[in-house]
C-alpha cells in the first residue's frame, strides 16, 4: 500500500509541475506576500507624526514644553501658527495630525497660583495616530506639571522626597509582558503571514478533486487501492504538504529572523504546530473540493470562508467586544483557535499544556473535514455509476453582451451582485459596538485595606475596566494571561495604605498582555487615569489642609491642565474608523475579482475577437462597452454604502457628496482598468480569481490606512503610490470624518487622474495589440 500511495503522490506532483499557477502559488507567491507585509511594518513603531504649535505665551515655560515636544520621537513639529483658526485647513488637507495651543496667560496664571490650560488638538479619525499623540502628549504635560508642583512643594517647606511623593502619590508600575517594545511587526506579522499561508494551502487543495472523480487518473488510483479512498487522499496530499512545509521553514527560518521576530518557545514545537495547522487547513480545502464539482465555485466558497477569518481571529479587535452572533461565528473558524495557540507559543513561550484546547478543537475540525470528504466521494462515485466504492459597432451591444455574460454565469452573479451586499453588511456588523468596553481584569489585593478596596471600586467604575476575579497569589498571573481569561492583572501590595497615609512611595503594579494592542492600550490608559485622579484628590486634600479653599486647592493641585480636543472622531470609535475602509475594500475587491474573471473568460472561451467585431475594430469602443455596466453598478453600490450603510451603522457623513462622487468614479475606473490588465494574463477564470483574491490584505496595508505612510520605508511608499486605493482612502477618510470639500483633496484627485491615464494607455495598448493579432491570417 505504501508503494501505491507513493505512486499516487508522484502522479500528483507531476500535475503540480504542469500547473504554472499552482507552482507560482506554492513557491514565489508566499515569499512575495511575506516580504510585502514585513516591509510595510519595517519601522515597527510610529515616529515623527506631523504636528503644529500655536504659542501665544512665548515664555520660558512654553519654550520648555516645545523642547519636550521636539525631543519626542513620535512627534515632528512641521509648522507654527498665530491663531487656532489656521488649524482647521491644515487638518482638512492632511498636513498635520495634531497641534498644541499655549494660551497667552499660560505662564502668568501658573505663577499667580491659577490653573492654566494647554490645549491638545488631535485628529482622532485615525486611532493609531491619535493614540500615539495622546499618550506622548499627556506624558509631556504631566512631566512639566510635576516639575511645577515639585518647586511649589519645596518652597512650602517639604523635603525632596516628600515633594516627589506628593506630586505623584500613587504610582502605577506597568509590567509589559509578551511584546515589551509595542512592536507592530511582532504584533501583526506572525498572524498575517500564517493567515496567507492558510489561504495558499486551501487554494491549492480546492482543485484536487472537483470534477476529477470521473476521470481516468482518479479511477486508476481507486483501482490500485482496491476502492479505498483514504490512501488516495494521502497520496494526493503528500506533494502539496511538502511545498507547504518548505514555506513553513522559509517563514520561521528566514522571514521571522530577517525582521527580528523572536520565537520564544521551541522552534521544533512551533514548526510542528504550524505543520499541524497546515494539515487541518488542507483537509478543509479537500472537503470543499469533494463537495463542489465546479472548481471556480469551490474557489469562491473557499474565499467566502477564508476572507473574514483574520478579522474573526480577535487579533485586531477583541471577540468579546463583537456582537454575540459574530462571537459564535468566530468559534466555527479553525484559524481563531490556531492563532490563539500560535501566540501562546511564539510570543508567550507557553508550555504545550496550554495549547491542549486549541489542538483538540483543530483535530476535531480535521477529522470532521476528512470524514465529510470520504462520504462525499463515496456518494459521488455511486451517483456516477462507478462500481468501485451580424457585425454591430455599438457600445450598447457590448454592454448587453457583458450583462448577458454576468446573468448566465453563477460565479459572476455571486461575485458582482451577491457578495458586495452581503459582505458590506456582514463585516460592518462586527464593529457595531464600535468602542471596546469592560476589558476583563483580575486583581490581587495583598493590602486588604479600606484604601485598597476604594481603589478597586474606582478601577471597576471605569468604562474600560471590568474586574472579573480576585487572585489569591501572584503565581496565578502567567496562567490567567496565557489562557486569556483576563487581559491584565492589577497588584496592590500590602504596604499600599500605610505608604499612602504617610506620604511615602505608594505603588500599584499592572501586568499587561501587550500582544493584544487594543486591549493593553485601553487598560493601561484607564488604570493611569484612575491613579492620576487619585493623586489629584490627595493633593487637593493637602492644599485644603493648608487653609486654601476647595476651588483654590483644585487649581493648585493641577496647575497645568491638559485640555484635549479629539477632532473628527471624539469617541475614538473603532467602528467609525474602520467601517468606511471595509466598505471601500468590499467594493474594490468584488469589482477587481468580477471584472478580472470576465476578462479571463474572454481568453478561456476564446471570444475576445467578438469585441473587435462588435466595436468595429475600435479599442476605445470595446473598452467603454466592457466596463460601462460595472462602473454604473459600482457607482450605485458606492452611493448605497455611504448613505444607507453609514446610516445603519450610525456613522455621520460630514463631507461633500460631490467630492465623494468624483473620487469614487476615479477609483472605480482605475480598478476596472487594473482588472482588465490583470485578467488579460490568465487563460482561465479560476486562475484570475485565485491570484486577485490574495491582493486584498496587501493592498489595504500598503494604502497607509492601518499604518501611516510616513512611517513606512521608501520602497513601501513607492508601492503604495502605485495603488489607486491609496489616494482614494486618504481622500475618503477626510470626506467622511471631516467637513472636506474638493479643494482639500486636490492632490488625491490629481494622483488618481495620473494613475487612470497610465492604466488607460496600458489597456488600450493591450486591446490594440490583440485586435492586430486577431487580424493576422492563420498559417
Amino acid at each position: 500500500m505504501l508503494r501505491i500511495i507513493l505512486n499516487i503522490a508522484r502522479d500528483e506532483f507531476e500535475q503540480i509541475k504542469r500547473s504554472r499557477i499552482t507552482l507560482f502559488l506554492y513557491t514565489l507567491f508566499p515569499l512575495i506576500i511575506f516580504l510585502c507585509f514585513s516591509l510595510v511594518y519595517q519601522n515597527e513603531i510610529i515616529r515623527e507624526i506631523p504636528i503644529a504649535i500655536i504659542d501665544e505665551d512665548k515664555s520660558d515655560l512654553s519654550r520648555t514644553l516645545i523642547q519636550y515636544i521636539e525631543s519626542s520621537p513620535s512627534m515632528k513639529i512641521v509648522d507654527y501658527f498665530e491663531s487656532k483658526e489656521e488649524l482647521k485647513e491644515e487638518f482638512l488637507i492632511g498636513k498635520i495630525h495634531g497641534a498644541f495651543y499655549f494660551p497667552a496667560e499660560l505662564s502668568s496664571d501658573i505663577k499667580s497660583g491659577k490653573q492654566s490650560n494647554v490645549v491638545m488638538f488631535i485628529d482622532a479619525s485615525n486611532l493609531l495616530i491619535s493614540n500615539s499623540l495622546l499618550n506622548d502628549g499627556t506624558k509631556i504635560l504631566k512631566t512639566v506639571n510635576a516639575g511645577i508642583l515639585l518647586k511649589k512643594f519645596k518652597l512650602g517647606g517639604l523635603t525632596e522626597n516628600q515633594s516627589i511623593n506628593l506630586v505623584n502619590p500613587l504610582k502605577v508600575e506597568t509590567n509589559v509582558l509578551y511584546n515589551p517594545n509595542y512592536s507592530y511587526i511582532t504584533y501583526l506579522i506572525p498572524g498575517l503571514t500564517t493567515f496567507i499561508l492558510m489561504m495558499v494551502v486551501m487554494m491549492g487543495a480546492v482543485p484536487i478533486i472537483n470534477h476529477k472523480i470521473g476521470e481516468e487518473d482518479f479511477q486508476f488510483a481507486l483501482r490500485e487501492t482496491k476502492g479505498k479512498i483514504l490512501p488516495v487522499l494521502i497520496g494526493k496530499s503528500i506533494p502539496h504538504l511538502q511545498f507547504h512545509f518548505a514555506n513553513i521553514l522559509i517563514l520561521v527560518g528566514i522571514i521571522f529572523p530577517a525582521f527580528h521576530i523572536v520565537i520564544r518557545s521551541s522552534i521544533i514545537i512551533t514548526i510542528l504546530y504550524l505543520l499541524f495547522f497546515i494539515i487541518v487547513s488542507f483537509s478543509f480545502g479537500i472537503m470543499l473540493s469533494s463537495l463542489i464539482p465546479k472548481r471556480t465555485l469551490a474557489t469562491e466558497v473557499a474565499l467566502f470562508v477564508l476572507t473574514p477569518a483574520f478579522i474573526y481571529s480577535g487579533l485586531t479587535f477583541p471577540l468579546w467586544a463583537m456582537p454575540e452572533i459574530h462571537q459564535f461565528i468566530a468559534k466555527l473558524i479553525p484559524f481563531t483557535y490556531f492563532l490563539s495557540g500560535f501566540i501562546k507559543l511564539y510570543e508567550m513561550n507557553a508550555n504545550i499544556v496550554y495549547l491542549i484546547k486549541e489542538i483538540i478543537v483543530l483535530m476535531f475540525f480535521s477529522a470532521l473535514s476528512l470524514s465529510i470528504t470520504i462520504l462525499s466521494i463515496k456518494i459521488r462515485l455511486k451517483q456516477s455509476g462507478i462500481s468501485y466504492d451580424e457585425k454591430i459597432n455599438s457600445i450598447i451591444e457590448i454592454i448587453k453582451r457583458e450583462i448577458d455574460w454576468i446573468i448566465t454565469d453563477l460565479d459572476l452573479i455571486a461575485m458582482l451582485l451577491a457578495a458586495p451586499l452581503f459582505y458590506s453588511f456582514f463585516y460592518g456588523t462586527m464593529y457595531m459596538n464600535k468602542v471596546e468596553h469592560e476589558v476583563p481584569v483580575a486583581v490581587y489585593d495583598e493590602d486588604r485595606s479600606s484604601e485598597s478596596l476604594n481603589l478597586i471600586k474606582q478601577l471597576n467604575a471605569h468604562t474600560s475596566i471590568k474586574i472579573t476575579e480576585e487572585l489569591s497569589s501572584l503565581d496565578e498571573i502567567d496562567k490567567k494571561l496565557i489562557d486569556e481569561e483576563v487581559q491584565g492583572v492589577i497588584f496592590i501590595p500590602n504596604d499600599f495604605c500605610k505608604n499612602l497615609k504617610l506620604n511615602r512611595d505608594a505603588r500599584i503594579k499592572i501586568y499587561l498582555n501587550t500582544h493584544r494592542f487594543l486591549h493593553s492600550n485601553d487598560l493601561n490608559k484607564a488604570v493611569n487615569e484612575v491613579a492620576l485622579s487619585k493623586g489629584e484628590e490627595i493633593r487637593v486634600a493637602y492644599f485644603t489642609s493648608k487653609g486654601f479653599s476647595k476651588g483654590q486647592s483644585e487649581e493648585l493641585a493641577n496647575p497645568l491642565k491638559d485640555n484635549i480636543k479629539l477632532l473628527f472622531n471624539p469617541s475614538e470609535s473603532y467602528g467609525d474608523f474602520l467601517i468606511p475602509a471595509i466598505l471601500i475594500l468590499v467594493m474594490q475587491q468584488t469589482l477587481f475579482m468580477g471584472l478580472g474573471q470576465s476578462m479571463a473568460k474572454e481568453n478561456e472561451t476564446k471570444r475576445f475577437a467578438e469585441l473587435k467585431t462588435l466595436s468595429g475594430n475600435n479599442p476605445i469602443v470595446a473598452l467603454s462597452g466592457k466596463i460601462s455596466f460595472y462602473l454604473i453598478l459600482y457607482v450605485a453600490y458606492a452611493l448605497v454604502f455611504f448613505s444607507v450603510h453609514l446610516s445603519v451603522f450610525k456613522i455621520v457623513f460630514r463631507g461633500s457628496y460631490s467630492a465623494f462622487i468624483i473620487v469614487s468614479v476615479l477609483l472605480l475606473l482605475s480598478i476596472s482598468l487594473m482588472s482588465l490588465i490583470i485578467g488579460n494574463f490568465f487563460s482561465k477564470k479560476v486562475h484570475a480569481l485565485i491570484l486577485i483574491s490574495f491582493t486584498s490584505y496587501p493592498i489595504f496595508f500598503f494604502t497607509g490606512y492601518s499604518w501611516p505612510t510616513f512611517a513606512m520605508p521608501t520602497i513601501a511608499k513607492a508601492i503604495g503610490f502605485l495603488i489607486p486605493t491609496t489616494p482614494y482612502l486618504k481622500a475618503i477618510h477626510r470626506i467622511v470624518s471631516m467637513e472636506t470639500n474638493i479643494e482639500h483633496i486636490f492632490n488625491e484627485i490629481i494622483h488618481l487622474i495620473i494613475l487612470n491615464i497610465v492604466l488607460l494607455l496600458a489597456v488600450l495598448f493591450i486591446f490594440r495589440r490583440r485586435f492586430l493579432k486577431n487580424s493576422q491570417p492563420a498559417h
